[in-house]
């Protein structure tokens, strides 16, 4: 059983790694490289979910190094896990979708990297579907062998059915779809003033994209009679007035489509369900003044107070509607509003007077 690595190299190439510092790692072996990153990664991952923070699971991490001077090789990495389970006293370990193939489309930014990040966390092999390459494939790129990045415009079946195609090529299957790709123009216009071409656009995306997804999806999961499709819709389908006509009937469309599919894919095992948000800020090109502004105006409006919705939060409820623990759910418009929709801010204001 061949040595990888000497303890005193060991110390040196977890800090260089938590540090990210490639000069630091000049002359180490891709082999130790490799597996040190899948260490320190796994490490993480089991910190965080006992809440702990980075310095921490940083000091951690370095006692891992520090105090594993026997030999190592690949079939032997699974062995820290239980030495850190041990010496965190907790079992729980992030493995939600563990051994699932996931694709999120809309996955280069805002709620779709979030919910690829925590995919992978918990487990996933995931596919960024996205026009957006540089940011899709530097996110993949970050995360490693188990994601991969896919141009596509999905308002374009052969490239919907290239991503999905080239999901089972490289993975072997597909479990998950997360139609999650949309846009959004920010004005609210009289129906009078709505441009044609806007309108086709916006349905060529948010609707037609999404179909074109499920379509495909559903395409290799009726064979394994088993899968899970998720389409991110909009809380504007629950109160109308919060969003311009073209979404409104686009998401709405998205809602009527989950409840279909529900419908024909249950007899295959096949769970479909969507998420409707409230107002998220996404998007690449988001700056601190502008983020401020519109945490004070979603503060101002929501229903919750002392929370502001996050594209994080939109991930969460992907996670619990793509895991097992909600192997009985399909069907469901998931509601991330914060009650917003359920009640009446007028009479509220006027019982307050």
């Amino acid at each position: 059983m061949s040595r990888l690595w000497s303890n005193e190299e060991d110390i040196a190439l977890t800090r260089a790694y938590i540090e990210c510092s490639e000069d630091n790692m000049a002359g180490i072996g891709q082999e130790r490289k490799s597996l040190w990153k899948k260490i320190i990664r796994m490490i993480y991952q089991i910190l965080d979910v006992a809440g702990v923070q980075y310095e921490v699971a940083k000091d951690w991490t370095i006692w891992y190094a520090e105090s594993h001077t026997q030999t190592h090789t690949q079939t032997q990495t699974s062995q820290f896990m239980s030495d850190i389970r041990n010496k965190m006293g907790s079992n729980n370990v992030n493995t939600r979708l563990e051994g699932k193939v996931a694709i999120v489309t809309g996955g280069a930014s805002g709620i779709g990297a979030s919910t690829v990040r925590l995919f992978w966390e918990q487990g996933a092999k995931v596919v960024i579907a996205d026009i957006q390459d540089n940011l899709g494939q530097s996110l993949a790129t970050k995360l490693g062998d188990n994601v991969l990045y896919v141009h596509c415009d999905v308002s374009d079946e052969e490239q919907v059915m290239n991503l999905v195609d080239t999901a089972v090529s490289k993975f072997g299957q597909l479990d998950i779809m997360y139609n999650n790709a949309g846009i959004m123009s920010g004005i609210f216009e009289s129906i009078l003033n709505t441009n044609k071409s806007d309108l086709e656009r916006m349905f060529g995306v948010n609707l037609i994209g999404a179909f074109l997804g499920a379509k495909h999806a559903a395409r290799v999961m009726i064979p394994n009679k088993k899968g899970c499709i998720l389409f991110t819709a909009s809380s504007c389908t629950k109160i109308g007035g919060i969003s311009p006509h073209s979404y409104a009937a686009s998401k709405y469309g998205v809602v009527g489509l989950t409840k279909n599919l529900a419908c024909e894919l249950g007899e295959h095992g096949i769970r479909v369900n969507c998420i409707s948000p409230f107002g998220v800020l996404t998007g690449s090109n988001v700056g601190a003044e502008k983020e401020a502004m519109f945490e004070m105006m979603m503060g101002a409006v929501g229903n919750l107070q002392g929370k502001i919705l996050k594209a994080e939060d939109i991930a969460k409820a992907a996670l619990y509607l793509a895991s097992d623990e909600a192997s009985y759910v399909s069907g469901m418009n998931l509601v991330v509003d914060g009650g917003y929709s359920v009640v009446n801010p007028s009479l509220m204001k006027i019982t307050k007077v």
